[in-house]
């Protein structure tokens, strides 16, 4: 199996496993909810931030586009920078399209550089079309 779907498998039972132990906390409160999501993204443990991004990005959330930015621009490891740039394309924003493009010109990884531009002309050929799924 793939490095990359090996991530994808781990990424999707810890996101399972956090919303089974968290949404039935914050399930009358979506706010809130989404808030913890938030400051999530600056948790110590890279599942916790990844799941955080990923879930932020599936339920498009408008209020994370500033974090997940600031994710995309101080995060240490390149996987969790993926999880981010792709919330961010779940969320929908045209506006997110010169700041990808300016952190994928400036992102060191190949495989997260690769995904970065993918993600920008993805947005500009199908101006967010696939994100709507």
């Amino acid at each position: 199996m793939k490095l990359s779907a090996k991530l994808g498998m781990v990424i999707a039972i810890i996101a399972v496993l956090f919303v089974t132990q968290h949404s039935a906390t914050f399930a009358a409160d979506r706010v809130s909810y989404e808030q913890y999501l938030i400051q999530s993204l600056k948790d110590e443990n890279i599942g916790r931030r990844a799941s955080a991004a990923m879930l932020l990005g599936e339920k498009k959330t408008i209020e994370a586009i500033n974090p997940l930015v600031e994710m995309l621009k101080h995060e240490d490891d390149y996987r969790v920078r993926i999880v981010a740039a792709m919330a961010l394309y779940k969320i929908g924003d045209p506006n997110i399209l010169p700041v990808l493009e300016k952190i994928a010109k400036k992102e060191k990884n190949k495989t997260a550089k690769r995904v970065m531009y993918g993600i920008v002309n993805e947005i500009k050929t199908n101006n967010f079309a696939a994100a709507e799924n």
